[in-house]
């Protein structure tokens, strides 16, 4: 029954062709769940406690710019917390892109300016943190080590109450694009990859990457003016 109801989501999940003309090696290729390769990982995982959670709510960024709120979102809807009426859906409860935006969230980062240029690792921790129930925290690479790394993701996709959300260049992992976040499903500890959950599903599938590459991803800084990547993990307060 795990079987059927995991080839189930394999439809739902992948909605994008995939772009690889940008790829570099296959030691930095991304191995994407719409293959039988990707399933598999996902199969052989120990640390998949917050794909499940996850797969519920996964979204599609509405803006190109969105990937912070749309992973932001997913999260929000994961967490054991209590989720605001939506009129749009009939009254029932349920955290969306639109109204992320509260008068808390609006205090750290104004809508417009979001939709033109995204957050940061900051600016999206400041935001979640407004947020009564949910405490988040923010990390860099320049601040530990990928074995530590590593361990966070152990312990966090075993943990139903625990999710990260990863800021990552999409160029260092092998797919073409700029700075992007989404959530992490899972991790496959045999072959070292993680599951990313990409919000923008119009371009890509969901699609493992090796620990290494997308720690290395995330500790990429464009320009002077750029804010560091890195990653936050978001859970209840």
């Amino acid at each position: 029954m795990v079987f059927m109801n995991y080839y189930a989501l394999s439809a739902l999940l992948i909605t994008a062709p995939i772009s690889n003309h940008l790829l570099t090696d296959e030691t930095t290729s991304p191995t994407y769940f719409n293959t039988e390769e990707g399933q598999n990982l996902l199969l052989g995982s120990n640390h998949r406690c917050d794909f499940w959670h996850l797969i519920q709510y996964y979204d599609t960024q509405k803006t190109y710019a969105h990937c912070s709120v749309a992973s932001s979102v997913m999260v929000l809807n994961a967490l054991d917390i209590e989720k605001p009426k939506e009129e749009k859906y009939r009254c029932y409860s349920l955290f969306t892109q639109d109204n992320f935006f509260t008068d808390k969230v609006k205090a750290v980062v104004d809508p417009e300016d979001v939709a033109r240029r995204g957050m940061s690792v900051d600016e999206i921790t400041k935001s979640l943190n407004s947020f009564d129930t949910v405490k988040a925290g923010a990390f860099y690479t320049s601040d530990l080590s990928v074995d530590k790394f590593r361990d966070l993701l152990k312990t966090t996709l075993r943990d139903k109450s625990t999710f990260i959300i990863v800021n990552y260049l999409r160029t260092a992992i092998g797919q073409t694009g700029g700075g992007h976040f989404s959530p992490v499903g899972a991790y496959n500890e045999k072959e070292d990859k993680v599951l990313i959950l990409d919000v923008s599903r119009y371009r890509y599938a969901p699609a493992w990457v090796k620990t290494e590459t997308l720690y290395k991803a995330m500790g990429v800084i464009e320009g002077d003016d750029s804010s560091p990547r890195g990653f936050v993990m978001v859970s209840k307060h």
